[in-house]
């Protein structure tokens, strides 16, 4: 440490310089590599027994790592709409979606769909069919009749025509049979009319027409409707399934499928709109983890700036003068940003648990900073010079702070 401190001294400004040409370098490698492991699943370790064996269920049977779409509103006509409209939309955003389930065809059992009914439904069916059925061999009967009847009465004015003939009835032995064909011919007149009439077999028509009819009840179009889509509340509420390929994930994003997860939600904002009354929200575990990783970073990048703005003001009011406590800070922007720097050209990568330590590391990182200046303006309140102040503090608390940073260094190692 003497040796460094004396090297600091004899070259300061190429000290200075070199740390600032390595924090820009570090600059740019965070500017052009940064990258944040998005599946937590990537966090495991593929050596373990759990890991191998959900691996391996992926590849046999898929994921249940899918999109999920909620629709509601309180009309199932229109929730069904949005449902066909949202499914059409999500198939266009291949490779990344795979399977789109928006609704269950069942056209292929609508010639069957009887055998979907209660056995009381059916009974009232089979009912009504049977009424059906009467009322329509009453009106062929009647049809029958009427055709008879209209011969018998052709047939009975024919007679008549003859019977009120003037020679007929001047001829009293002729009365008796005249006075049998007259009732006949009044019943007949009056059977006709009756039937003409139609009172009871309209009263027949009214009996099966008012009845609970369930035929009528039985719409099996509306039936297939209700229950193709993954309906919920009565149709109030409905789901969208969108499955995913992992092989798909998107490397320039938050999460695995950052990108997707917003345009699905610009298109369900678009379509609220459309659809009046009706809520639509994107959930599943793309959309889950998109907004945890989003939530971890700028979580991170807000508590970083907090802890950096509560530093310099406890700097500011410790010392009551500017001009150390911002050396002191600048050093510490320059180790964070090495630091930053070398972890994506060793590892490549940051997860969303070491992208959390950031602000942890700006806490403990100026501890480092204030024992140097610390112990640097106590050598100098003693009466040393400038490199003796200098070589003082690092042979001496300077060892502290390398034993101090390895042991956080192994700690924050273990993430």
């Amino acid at each position: 440490m003497g040796a460094v401190a004396r090297l600091v001294c004899a070259y300061p400004g190429v000290i200075v310089t070199v740390g600032v040409l390595l924090a820009a370098a570090s600059i740019w490698i965070v500017a052009t590599r940064f990258n944040v492991v998005n599946n937590t699943n990537d966090l495991l370790s593929p050596k373990l027994p759990s890991k191998k064996y959900y691996d391996e269920l992926k590849n046999d049977f898929g994921s249940d790592y899918r999109f999920i779409v909620l629709i509601q509103s309180p009309d199932p006509v229109q929730n069904r709409r949005a449902a066909d409209e949202i499914g059409t939309y999500l198939e266009t955003l291949k490779p990344q979606i795979t399977t789109v389930l928006s609704k269950i065809d069942f056209s292929a059992v609508k010639p069957r769909l009887l055998f979907t009914r209660s056995p009381d439904e059916l009974e009232k069916i089979a009912d009504q069919i049977e009424d059906q059925v009467n009322l329509q061999k009453q009106t062929e009967d009647k049809n029958q009749k009427i055709q008879q009847m209209a011969l018998d009465l052709n047939s009975i004015l024919s007679e008549a025509d003859q019977k009120f003939d003037d020679k007929y009835l001047r001829d009293k032995k002729n009365w008796p049979d005249f006075k049998k064909f007259v009732a006949q011919f009044v019943s007949i007149l009056n059977k006709v009319a009756a039937q003409a009439d139609g009172k009871t077999l309209a009263q027949e028509e009214s009996k099966v027409s008012t009845d609970d009819n369930a035929l009528d009840d039985f719409d099996a179009n509306e039936m297939l409707a209700e229950h193709e889509y993954f309906s919920l509340q009565g149709g109030q509420s409905v789901l969208v399934f969108a499955y995913t390929d992992e092989k798909a994930q998107e490397k320039d994003s938050a999460s695995p499928f950052s990108n997707t997860t917003q345009r699905i939600r610009d298109k369900l904002k678009e379509l609220e709109s459309k659809y009046p009354g009706a809520k639509l929200e994107l959930t599943g575990e793309p959309a889950l983890d998109t907004d945890q990783a989003e939530e971890a970073n700028s979580d991170a990048l807000h508590a970083g700036l907090i802890t950096m703005g509560l530093i310099i003001g406890l700097f500011f009011f410790s010392y009551r003068t500017f001009l150390r406590p911002t050396f002191a800070i600048l050093v510490l922007i320059m180790g964070v940003l090495w630091s930053l720097g070398f972890a994506l050209v060793a590892v490549g990568h940051f997860n969303i648990l070491s992208i959390a330590v950031i602000p942890m590391v700006l806490g403990i990182g100026i501890d480092f900073g204030i024992q140097i200046l610390g112990r640097y303006e106590e050598e100098l309140g003693h009466g040393r010079t400038i490199n003796q102040a200098v070589t003082t503090a690092l042979q001496h608390t300077g060892v502290a702070i390398i034993t101090g940073g390895s042991t956080t260094a192994a700690a924050f190692f273990t993430l």
